[in-house]
């Protein structure tokens, strides 16, 4: 189950990153923006989700768990912080 979670998590993690470098950089190309919106919603979910079930995993004294938690940590942290200074 946590090789599957942590492939995952960094398959999201690889998606969201392209994807703020994509917008930084302006690259307006159609397909980017339909890929852009039909995945980006599933993939949160599905980050904050691992976040949790890691993060309840880590409290249960499941070590294997650390890096999936390190992982989507991560990658809130950075979602944030580009939504933040998207607005400034």
């Amino acid at each position: 189950m946590s090789k599957a979670l942590l492939i995952i998590s960094l398959a999201c993690m690889i998606f969201l990153l392209s994807l703020q470098v994509v917008y930084y950089f302006s690259l307006g190309y159609q397909i980017i923006q339909i890929l852009g919106e039909l995945l980006t919603i599933p993939s949160m979910l599905f980050v904050i989700f691992a976040f949790f079930f890691s993060l309840i995993n880590v409290l249960r004294k499941k070590k294997e768990y650390l890096l999936i938690l390190g992982i989507n940590t991560f990658t809130v942290a950075i979602c944030v912080v580009a939504t933040i200074s998207d607005y400034n």
